[in-house]
């Protein structure tokens, strides 16, 4: 009998902490990164993916100077769909792929060719 609820215990354990980190991508997380001038890029840190295929989710709280960048998802196993330039200040995102369950994944975003100046970017976002 002891066996058994040590067996049972040890088991929900490991699902407990086990299914905390995959989690993670469903929960909103602050980002502020600077995006480099010229086409240049910034990121935020990696969350792990919880649903395959889901669409991540953005919300830009500032994008310095009034400027506009792009977004995706991008992980070492594959990106997202850009957004276009349309992150500016106060606006929501969905961010599209086809990545898979517990993929470390990050957003992306990109600066316009011609946007001479580094650019600041701030808000939240989640993996899904």
């Amino acid at each position: 009998m002891r066996e058994r609820i040590a067996t049972v215990v040890a088991l929900a354990a490991a699902l407990a902490f086990g299914g905390t980190s995959a989690w993670a991508g469903t929960t909103n997380h602050n980002y502020s990164t600077t995006v480099a001038s010229l086409g240049g890029y910034g990121y935020t840190a990696f969350q792990t993916k919880a649903i395959t295929g889901t669409a991540g989710y953005l919300g830009s709280g500032t994008v310095g100077r009034s400027y506009v960048v792009s977004a995706r998802t991008n992980s070492p196993s594959g990106v997202g769909t850009w957004t276009g330039y349309v992150v500016s200040d106060g606006t929501t995102h969905y961010l599209y792929n086809s990545l898979v369950k517990g993929a470390d994944v990050r957003a992306q975003f990109r600066n316009r060719p011609q946007t001479t100046v580094q650019v600041q970017v701030s808000g939240y976002w989640r993996s899904n």
